[in-house]
């Protein structure tokens, strides 16, 4: 009996652990997104990216490789000399980071994360993750996000394509802006 209280004990210990590996990215002073549960839930892709991130007064050009499994993303991010600047390994158990002691501290690998999901993500799995308030337009070569009312992410695609696209993640306001060129790999 005691073995099975035992059993039982560890089973909602180890429940309340999963349901909390929740990450939440800072996208202002104030506000922020709740990543999925479930990292991905689609196919399998595999992108290359060529990435312009601006944020205060600077701009870093990388190049990305993106991975998404079912329930696992990976992204390498190499600055223009093939050095790492940002490996980032996200399951539904951890979000593991390892970044370049060269990168600014303004550069969240949680915030910049954030904001692909935003971009790149359907829109039923990126919807849960935002705060009270928020809301998620989409159109055909754009999706707008706004609380109360307001603008407050813009993104434009130029193609409907958006994994074979030029994709520009902007906040109208904030100083943080994306420029992804994205294209699908074609070996999995």
């Amino acid at each position: 009996m005691k073995i099975f209280l035992c059993i039982v004990a560890s089973v909602f210990v180890l429940t309340a652990c999963a349901a909390t590996n929740r990450h939440e990215a800072q996208l202002n002073e104030t506000l922020t997104y709740t990543l999925p549960e479930v990292p991905w839930k689609g196919d399998d892709i595999n992108a290359h990216q060529q990435v312009s991130l601006s944020f205060a007064d600077k701009e870093i050009q990388l190049t990305a490789a993106l991975r998404l499994r079912q329930g696992e993303v990976r992204v390498i991010f190499l600055d223009m000399t093939g050095q790492r600047v940002l490996d980032l390994i996200w399951t539904q158990q951890n979000l593991l980071v390892e970044r370049a002691a060269w990168l600014p501290e303004q550069v969240s690998a949680t915030d910049v994360l954030a904001r692909i999901v935003l971009a790149y993500w359907p829109a039923r799995e990126v919807e849960p993750g935002l705060t009270d308030n928020m809301a998620l337009i989409q159109k055909p070569l754009s999706r707008f996000y706004t609380y109360s009312d307001q603008p407050f992410i813009k993104i434009q695609y130029s193609e409907e394509d958006i994994w074979n696209s030029r994709t520009v993640i902007d906040q109208p306001g904030s100083a943080f802006r994306l420029v992804i060129s994205s294209q699908l790999k074609g070996v999995n």
